[in-house]
């Protein structure tokens, strides 16, 4: 049962079966507990026919229900699929013809069920009905016949204008990423882990593997929609571990939530997923002051690539971190050579996080997934730039396809995003190119104030920190807060539709 996720769950049992797993709804629930319940849904499973290798779509919204079904279905030698439950019709059908899932879960009130029991060779079901099922069956000697290399997960990225793209997930990738994360936080068994992420978001999934891998608690909470809900929320089940991303910790900040909170138990904070700046952590690092604030970077072709080692640090405001160990990576010009230190390139990475491309799209996977000659491995092109320094630091630039073209130059949104967060007044922002006849693009930025403050007086600030190319032609201002996925990510496509739509009125 070596790098095997199941292993988690079988050893937090022999270990330490009655110390609570996860915390949901004021309802502690042990380890042995998850075991029993998870016990139930494989055995519902097997009795519906679901083997090694089939694929179960989990539509269910965060949930105690969601973490037994992900065990219940690996018991099965399956592959569980997580979707948010609040994804649009489109992309479900999409999903669902593209991984051609063997069963789909979701709640008796979703608003997908009664078009999903219309699918053929499918079984559709209520998770409460997968609760039932024969507890008597022994999945011991199927789970000792599980390998690293068996199919654990399809984990779709979040499509906007394109087609989500499942990444295939064994478990020994998982294992690798899980332990290696742990390594560096340092989670252990007397660890509770706040998670209001979406469990379909593989930040949020990966919530649950550190927790069962280190022996933690997971704190599960259906969203975030009421800031000032958390710190209380943190005092009462002791939180030590709180991810997030930099939308939910703006809001935070916005809310006033942490001010005169005391949170001595908190002992870390983790950001992924869009740019975290410098003006937000000082701020967190203020209104938290023993926390460690941990700027993370990965993407779900990979999971995890570089976390901070000790947390943000004043000389590297905005890096986000070294490579984790035993993975290596590099940056290379549109040549595929290897770029010097501080200068942009694509980040290219070695490593046995690299999952094993897209479920039933081997055209995006030979793109992103390249074998290299020279290592005998298949290398991930991230399609994000980066530079690095000498001591082998990353510093984020943005998504290839996000720069923007500006009379001949490449402008990366994310410095400017930078630029415009140390300006008091300023919550968050968000920049990106939109079209025009003479430059190719122009620079646009939506900013969210926390103040209220002038466009002149950001267009000096700009105008003082930034090369001329970079400076925003259109600004924007607003109180409200911007837009963002279903993954909590500022969405910059509805934002830039907005501000072309405004253009054209």
């Amino acid at each position: 049962m070596e790098h095997i996720v199941l292993k988690w769950l079988f050893d937090r049992v022999e270990d330490c079966p009655d110390k609570t797993a996860i915390i949901y709804k004021n309802t502690c629930i042990t380890y042995r507990e998850v075991m029993e319940r998870a016990i139930e849904v494989a055995g519902w499973l097997k009795a519906n026919g679901v083997e090694q290798g089939d694929r179960v779509l989990l539509l269910v919204k965060n949930s105690d229900e969601f973490v037994y079904a992900l065990f219940g279905i690996l018991m099965n030698r399956g592959c569980f699929v997580p979707v948010n439950p609040q994804i649009d019709e489109r992309q479900l059908d999409y999903i669902v013809k593209n991984c051609t899932p063997k069963c789909i879960i979701l709640e008796q009130a979703s608003v997908h069920m009664e078009k999903m029991k219309d699918l053929k060779n499918t079984i559709v079901s209520d998770v409460q009905e997968c609760k039932k099922g024969d507890v008597k069956l022994d999945f011991y000697p199927l789970i000792q016949q599980a390998e690293g290399e068996d199919l654990a997960a399809i984990v779709y990225t979040s499509g906007t204008s394109r087609y989500p793209k499942g990444v295939v997930e064994c478990n020994k990738q998982i294992v690798f990423v899980t332990e290696a994360i742990n390594k560096v936080i340092g989670n252990t068994k007397s660890d509770a882990i706040l998670c209001g992420l979406p469990l379909s978001f593989d930040y949020g999934l990966y919530q649950i593997f550190l927790t069962f891998q280190a022996g933690a608690a997971l704190v599960l909470e259906e969203d975030f929609s009421v800031c000032a809900n958390i710190p209380k929320i943190m005092r009462d089940y002791q939180v030590t571990g709180f991810p997030g991303v930099p939308t939910l910790f703006n809001l935070l900040i916005l809310s006033h939530a942490f001010e005169g909170a005391e949170l001595p138990k908190l002992r870390y904070i983790t950001s992924t997923g869009d740019v975290f700046s410098v003006n937000t952590i000082k701020k967190l690092q203020q209104q938290l002051p023993h926390t460690t604030i941990y700027p993370m970077y990965g993407l779900t072709e990979c999971k995890r690539v570089s976390i901070m080692p000790n947390g943000y640090e004043e000389e590297r405001p905005t890096a986000v971190g070294l490579p984790l160990p035993g993975i290596d990576v590099r940056i290379v010009d549109t040549d595929n050579r290897e770029v010097a230190e501080g200068v942009t390139g694509q980040l290219v990475i070695d490593g046995p996080n690299i999952m094993n491309g897209y479920w039933n799209n081997f055209e995006d996977t030979v793109e992103k997934y390249r074998y290299d000659e020279k290592t005998g491995r298949v290398q991930l092109y991230s399609g994000d730039l980066f530079y690095k320094d000498k001591e082998g630091y990353l510093f984020y630039q943005g998504r290839k396809e996000r720069f923007i073209k500006c009379r001949g130059y490449k402008v990366s949104p994310v410095e400017v995003e930078h630029v415009l967060c140390t300006i008091d007044g300023v919550a968050q922002a968000a920049v990106f190119g939109v079209p025009d006849e003479l430059q190719g693009e122009k620079v646009c930025a939506v900013v969210q104030m926390s103040k209220r403050i002038e466009k002149n007086y950001i267009l000096e600030i700009c105008k003082n920190k930034l090369q001329i190319e970079k400076i925003p032609v259109i600004i924007e201002l607003t109180f409200k807060n911007l837009p963002r996925t279903i993954n909590g990510k500022i969405d910059h496509d509805a934002l830039r539709a907005s501000v072309l739509k405004n253009a054209d009125t």
